[in-house]
Parts: structure tokens; C-alpha cells; sequence
């Protein structure tokens, strides 16, 4: 536990061959982590995830006084689409996501924006509209169960979520108390040109959280440890001091070792820069 930031961890780390989101608030609990981001997909759908096992997450949670949030569905998500039935089955999904968040007392929940494939990029016009409109629905709710709605930054081609594009949701919205960024560290490298830091502090009053992970183009991984890939975590801590930024970080990462691994990489550094002397000696 660092007393600068606030450590957590996906259930991205969960082996689903024989492992549940209990084990990862069990995990946490033993490890002292103080947040844990149910990622509600795939397998750990809220479709698929019994009753017992959110009673369990909710006294544990309650016990050992660790945070949570939901990373809603995000495979077959496009709130931009053009098709007015694929746009309704994603703000469902994101509904029912919302009233998984607020079962569990999550304060946010994570979303994607969706994709812009044809025709949605030609059409960019409508896209727009359709994705406010789908915002804005969403936020009905949010606003009334308290949950905040946090965009995640996206990088790769096809999605929808570069910075110039979550800085104009969010004008459109006024700035809105329940629409916030959540900054993913591996989609953050996959802006070359637009520098580490100008990315993060666009969005300093804005950022809920952030998603913790390396990536390594070469190898075509990006649920790294950190130190293990390209991210110049030294450079990213520095941003997070120089602009007082202390949200939680949640380590995305492929297993168990990676998280305990990304922590005490990121103490390492932490700990140079906050008590210099004690490194030198």
C-alpha cells in the first residue's frame, strides 16, 4: 500500500479455467491492494455471475475496505453505429452495467466508445450524434444511481476514442460531473506523436482512473507488467507528481505476478523520487 497513490487490480488477472472475480477480491484483500475493476465481459459477464459470488465480492469488498468499479462489456459495443439496433444492444449492455456497478457500490464504470468502421467514418456527422445521443441516455441513469461514466482513451485504428475526440464529448456535455476519461497506459503509447504529457493533463480535472499496463509492439503484447515493454514509467510518475494527479492506478495486466511485479516497479520509483537520500545512501 503506498501512501502517494492508491493501488488496484483488474480481474484481468483472473485464470477463467478455474478462477471467478471472488478470487481476485481475495487476492487484493491478502495483497493489500485497495481497488479492484470487475471487468463485466466475456466469460465474467453480469449475465454469468451468480448471485453468490457478488454477495461474496460485497462482504469482502465491505471487509477489507477495497473500492470498486466495472469495466462494462466492450466486444461488441459501438455506441456510434449508424444501425440503430446494434446502437440499442450496446446502450443495454452499458445499462445493465450500470446496475451491476450500482449492486456492488462501484464508484465508476469504464466503457468504450465503440468503433469507426464504414460507413461510420464517411458519415462521421451522424456518428457523432448517434454517440451523444447513446451518451446521453446513459448519463440519465448514471445521474440517478451516482455512478460516474468514465471514457476509456483508445489508440488503435479502428476505435473511437483519441483524445480530440473525448475533449469535444465532453465540451458537448458541458463538462458533465458524471462523464470523466479513464487513461490507459497502453493506449496511451499508441499516440506517437502527441507527447505523454499533454495527453494526461488535457484531462487532469477529468480522470477517474488508470488503466496500468506495458506494451511491446515487437511482440504484439500489451497486457505487460510495467517494465517490461516500451512506457517510460519514470517519465509517467514524474507527469502525475508534476500535475498533482493522484487517482487510482489499476494494473490491467495478464496475471497475479504482473500486478505484484508493476507495484513494486512503480514503488521503486516512486520511493527515488519522494525520498531521494535514502537511494543515495
Amino acid at each position: 500500500m503506498s501512501f502517494v497513490f492508491k493501488y488496484g487490480v483488474s480481474t484481468s488477472i483472473l485464470n477463467p479455467r478455474y478462477e471467478n472475480i471472488v478470487d481476485v477480491l481475495e487476492f487484493a484483500a491478502k495483497h493489500k491492494f485497495e481497488h479492484v475493476e470487475i471487468i463485466a465481459d466475456g466469460l465474467q459477464h453480469v449475465a454469468y455471475i451468480s448471485d453468490d459470488h457478488i454477495s461474496a465480492v460485497q462482504d469482502l469488498a465491505q471487509k477489507s475496505k477495497i473500492t470498486l468499479s466495472v469495466h462494462a462489456p466492450y466486444y461488441s459495443i459501438d455506441l456510434a453505429s449508424l444501425s440503430n439496433s446494434i446502437r440499442k444492444f450496446a446502450i443495454d449492455e452499458i445499462i445493465n452495467g450500470l446496475h451491476f456497478a450500482q449492486l456492488l457500490s462501484a464508484e465508476w464504470l469504464t466503457i468504450h466508445l465503440g468503433f469507426k468502421f464504414y460507413p461510420t467514418k464517411v458519415l462521421w456527422k451522424k456518428a457523432f450524434e448517434n454517440l451523444c445521443d447513446s451518451l446521453k441516455q446513459i448519463l440519465t441513469l448514471a445521474r440517478d444511481v451516482g455512478i460516474i461514466i468514465g471514457m476509456e482513451l483508445r489508440s488503435g485504428f479502428f476505435d473511437l476514442g483519441h483524445p480530440t475526440l473525448l475533449e469535444k464529448i465532453l465540451n458537448h456535455f458541458n463538462n458533465d460531473e458524471f462523464l470523466a476519461v479513464v487513461i490507459d497506459t497502453a493506449q496511451l503509447a499508441g499516440f506517437p506523436r502527441l507527447p505523454m504529457r499533454d495527453v494526461i493533463s488535457r484531462f487532469k480535472e477529468k480522470i477517474v482512473s488508470f488503466h496500468i499496463r506495458d506494451v511491446n509492439p515487437q511482440i504484439g503484447k500489451d497486457m505487460l507488467a510495467c517494465g517490461e515493454g516500451i512506457i517510460n514509467w519514470n517519465e509517467f510518475i514524474s507527469i502525475l507528481f508534476d500535475l498533482d494527479i493522484r487517482k487510482p492506478l489499476i494494473f490491467e495486466v495478464s496475471d497475479k505476478e504482473g500486478a505484484l511485479m508493476s507495484r513494486e516497479y512503480l514503488e521503486t520509483i516512486i520511493s527515488e523520487k519522494v525520498q531521494p537520500e535514502i537511494i543515495e545512501e
